[in-house]
């Protein structure tokens, strides 16, 4: 994983997450779910190119996490979800990775 400072274009996506996370489990493919991001507009956006910017941004993040806790990420309490969100932006983002460990 290489340095990028791309997550300042990204926010938290918390619920946006948890809804790829969600039709990931339903087996569905990021073409499908690119698909439905814009007819359906399940990101809540006005622009097409924002729907699949959310879509890209969630997508590699929950595909990191193994199905057991995409399983637990989509059922759970905010709290517990926000901590599962944290975690899988920090296993797709290097720089803010190791700025948190230089912290602790």
């Amino acid at each position: 994983m290489e340095y990028s400072a791309g997550l300042t274009s990204k926010l938290f996506w918390l619920q946006e997450s948890r809804k790829t996370a969600s039709y990931i489990l339903e087996g569905l493919s990021k073409t499908d779910i690119r698909k439905i991001a814009w007819e359906e507009n399940i990101y809540q956006v006005k622009a097409e190119y924002r729907a699949y910017e959310v879509l890209n941004g969630t997508y590699r993040r929950v595909s990191a996490l193994p199905e057991a806790v995409l399983r637990v990420f989509i059922t759970c309490d905010v709290e517990t979800a926000k901590i599962l969100n944290l975690i899988a932006i920090l296993m797709d983002s290097r720089l803010f990775f190791e700025f948190l460990r230089f912290l602790l």
